[in-house]
């Protein structure tokens, strides 16, 4: 018997902490790294108060030290993975990785290449893809993956299926509240252009309703009556697709524990 091969090298110790997160050091791992990305985005939130505008120096710092837990956390990774090209550009969670820290070495590395506009995009990137790490450590995020790749035909019909009538309510809007009243009438300025239209039924189909537009004539309000009724129906059908696709998620993910559970009680 060879021992020899028996023995995890440092690649493959690497990959059982990191990325199966396996024994006391991978748990400690994972909380650390899940306690810096909570930190950051509280941070982020924090920076933005007017009652912490004399911490700026302290939130910078911050900001370097878990850039750099990160760069080292994501070439780590990096270098426990056997194929690491496929994982760096198609593995889900690497992407994530590589957008929560490629937008701060860009805008450093790179200022006179982006206007202030870019850079804040820039960081607005980094933020995101920051939070969504924390699904790296929980199943959240695989629950919500499985339900969109489950459901996204359906998903993408029903938005289809809303672009069309929201365009349809705002016609008819514009044409009750507008065209029709140019003549000797007075037309509704709020309604004057099919863009504010499309603002209006697109606020009124997903039953928010802001109240900023509105209609006033007799016919306006009966297109805006049947938009709202619409609206409900519009929003329950997608409602009721996402819903039972979580129930399917979840009852796969319960499965595995069960089958856990059972088998311990038997041995």
């Amino acid at each position: 018997m060879n021992t020899e091969n028996d023995t995890p090298t440092f690649r493959q110790e690497l990959y059982r902490l990191l990325e199966e997160q396996e024994g006391f050091w991978g748990k400690v791992i994972q909380w650390l790294v899940t306690t810096m990305i909570l930190l950051s985005a509280l941070f982020f939130v924090l920076e933005t108060l007017p009652e912490f505008a004399g911490y700026k120096n302290f939130f910078q710092i911050s900001e370097y030290l878990f850039i750099t837990i990160f760069t080292v956390e994501y070439l780590l990774r990096l270098f426990a993975q056997k194929d690491r090209f496929r994982w760096a550009t198609r593995d889900p969670y690497a992407l994530i990785d590589l957008f929560a820290i490629l937008p701060f070495y860009l805008e450093f590395l790179l200022p006179f290449l982006f206007d202030t506009r870019i850079v804040r995009i820039l960081r607005l990137l980094r933020v995101v893809s920051r939070i969504l790490r924390v699904g790296r450590h929980s199943s959240a995020l695989d629950v919500l993956i499985g339900v969109v790749r489950n459901i996204w035909k359906e998903v993408a019909t029903c938005l289809i299926l809303a672009s069309i009538v929201a365009l349809i309510a705002a016609t008819g809007i514009y044409y009750a509240e507008y065209v029709l009243l140019l003549d000797g009438g007075k037309p509704n300025p709020h309604f004057s252009d099919m863009g504010k239209c499309l603002w209006w039924s697109i606020v009124t189909l997903t039953t928010v309703g802001y109240g900023d537009l509105y209609p006033v004539t007799f016919f306006g309000r009966v297109v805006a009556t049947i938009v709202m009724l619409g609206g409900v129906a519009l929003i329950a059908l997608p409602a009721g697709m996402v819903a039972g696709a979580f129930t399917d998620e979840l009852k796969k993910l319960q499965k595995p524990t069960e089958q856990d559970s059972t088998d311990s009680s038997r041995s």
